[in-house]
């Protein structure tokens, strides 16, 4: 899960998901051991430590070859974070343009099935057969790049599916016994398109169904864009150098700061402080630099896989299905022209907004933040409630209207409410 947080300072006090704890236990060390050493030199004024510590030969009476050191180091973490940000980011783009590429193929094949003559069963076969097909290759792409090597130790084979119980026997057990699942699925899904052009279920002209194709070749490619990511590690010579330059640092800042300072808490407070910035960088990169997994700031893909099956879902709705129309007097090239030319008679307040069609001002309320920040007017009805000349309501035909129900599969028994029937599959998505 990516985890959230306010933007104020309170996000400092967050441990969920935070380095700081890790970070604070060689911060820790390196600063007792700090205002140790310090006692030793100016308050206990033993006698070996002070000599050795204090002498002309000691490396740290010239500080060039520390500074040198530490700057070295800060290099070498600073770019190793800034690399494992660019494989978090990277990955996080390549995971959502993979469930947008194949949202859009399947909401196209969907929408191709309006030019289709077809029987309205074949085309409800068709649709519920893709749409589940559509949910059960997001999960095994989220599945395969996992930060697991254990398959049944994979948290994306327990999220939720559309229906699947409708997918034949064979089919389901084909898929457990392979293994390129994400390969065998999307070939399914390719030779359900082929055979439903044959059949004429898919009857659009080939140029634009070829949108579809090159719209699955590109989820694939994200999806292989992110299984890059998580197969593929940060390069381990870089990361070894990192962790041991990190100790080096760690043990030889405390007998700098002993004797750069003659107070044991500054001696503290400045190791403390060198080693905990360092370690929190490097804590970070290890945090970020495979965002698929199940840690805290890892990618969120059971939420995901929700997100994909709502649009999968969104797509067999009845209201999805009916494209809108507008009402009668609206249908003529000049009715919208009249109003937003310069000039218009229309009062820029009386034109409407999503708020003012959606609610009414008892819902808004006087005063609400809603209308003082959007200037909803004089919006006084709900969407539908606004009359033509004719007696007829915005959005809707007059009466003989020439404008007939579109065609398409229903496969909904109610509006979508996460326990809606597929009327084709059988099954019940909870």
């Amino acid at each position: 899960m990516t985890v959230q947080y306010s933007h104020g300072g309170l996000s400092m006090l967050q441990m969920t998901g935070s380095v700081f704890p890790n970070a604070c236990k060689p911060a820790f060390v390196a600063a007792i051991l700090a205002a140790l050493f310090n006692l030793m030199m100016y308050t206990w004024h033993v006698p070996e430590f002070l000599s050795d510590m204090r002498g002309e030969g000691f490396v740290f009476q010239d500080n060039s070859a520390w500074t040198a050191f530490t700057s070295l180091v800060g290099f070498l973490i600073v770019f190793r974070t800034s690399q494992a940000y660019s494989r978090f980011w990277d990955g996080c783009t390549a995971c959502h343009m993979m469930r947008a590429e194949w949202f859009d193929a399947c909401s196209s094949l969907i929408a191709f099935c309006k030019h289709s003559k077809k029987d309205e069963e074949d085309i409800l076969v068709f649709q519920n057969t893709l749409v589940r097909l559509f949910s059960m290759l997001h999960a095994l792409a989220l599945a395969e790049i996992e930060d697991l090597h254990e398959e049944e130790d994979k948290a994306a084979f327990t999220y939720e599916l559309l229906d699947v119980q409708a997918i034949d026997k064979p089919s389901l057990m084909a898929i457990k016994e392979s293994d390129c699942k994400v390969e065998l699925v999307f070939q399914w899904i390719q030779q359900l398109v082929v055979e439903n052009i044959d059949s004429g279920v898919l009857s659009i002209p080939p140029p634009i169904l070829s949108r579809a194709f090159q719209e699955l070749a590109t989820g694939m490619v994200q999806f292989h864009d992110a299984a890059k990511i998580s197969s593929i590690p940060f390069p381990f010579p870089y990361a070894q150098c990192c962790d041991c330059f990190l100790v080096l640092h760690s043990l030889m800042t405390p007998f700098v700061m002993s004797q750069l300072v003659d107070k044991p808490w500054w001696a503290f407070i400045l190791s403390f402080v060198q080693v905990f910035v360092l370690w929190s960088l490097n804590y970070i990169s290890l945090e970020i630099q495979n965002p698929f997994g199940g840690d805290p700031n890892d990618l969120d893909s059971r939420e995901m896989q929700q997100m994909m099956n709502k649009q999968l879902v969104l797509l067999m709705n009845p209201k999805t299905l009916r494209t809108p129309r507008i009402g009668q007097k609206s249908r003529n090239r000049s009715s919208i022209i009249a109003e937003y030319e310069p000039g218009a008679q229309k009062p820029k307040e009386e034109r409407k907004s999503f708020a003012s069609v959606w609610y009414t001002e008892e819902q808004l309320g006087e005063p609400t933040r809603l209308s003082q920040r959007f200037s909803i007017g004089s919006a006084t009805g709900s969407i539908g409630e606004q009359k033509n000349s004719d007696g007829t309501e915005d959005g809707t035909d007059p009466p003989g209207g020439d404008i007939e129900p579109m065609s398409g599969g229903n496969l909904f028994d109610t509006d979508f409410d996460g326990e809606s029937l597929f009327s084709g599959g059988g099954g019940r998505w909870e």
